[in-house]
């Protein structure tokens, strides 16, 4: 239910793909969710680099992990909550290893999630189909 309703929020249409495993990290304050995270385990193919607006070839990198949505309740944004999820994620995602911020990737970002996205891997920014 809470990702039919930020879907509904950032504006994207509703698609279920059963095939992809993805987790959920979420933040509560106050008993009402503020963030969300869902994160998969892609592999390296699937990664494209961001670069100068242009999405790139596949680059030969060892990118494994995908973030499909990140949302932050508007009245919460600039308090972190999104960097700490991706943390999260990250850090529990691939069993005994951590996955650098620069080898994370993000699934379709919004003009906000790519400038987050930008500052979040230094300007190393890969992207991929969900």
């Amino acid at each position: 239910q809470v990702v039919k309703i930020v879907h509904q929020e950032l504006g994207f249409v509703e698609t279920v793909n059963t095939t992809k495993q993805r987790t959920a990290y979420i933040t509560v304050i106050d008993k009402k969710i503020v963030g969300l995270v869902l994160a998969e385990s892609i592999a390296q193919q699937q990664a494209r680099r961001y670069e100068n607006g242009v999405v790139g070839k596949v680059h030969d990198s060892s990118v494994k992990l995908g973030i499909q949505l990140l949302w932050v309740h508007q009245k919460h944004r600039q308090k972190h909550i999104g960097t700490k999820l991706i943390d999260a994620a990250r850090s529990n995602m691939v069993f005994g290893y951590t996955v650098p911020r620069n080898r994370v990737a993000f699934s379709s970002p919004t003009e906000a999630g790519l400038c987050f996205a930008k500052s979040y891997t230094e300007d190393n920014v890969f992207v991929y189909d969900a």
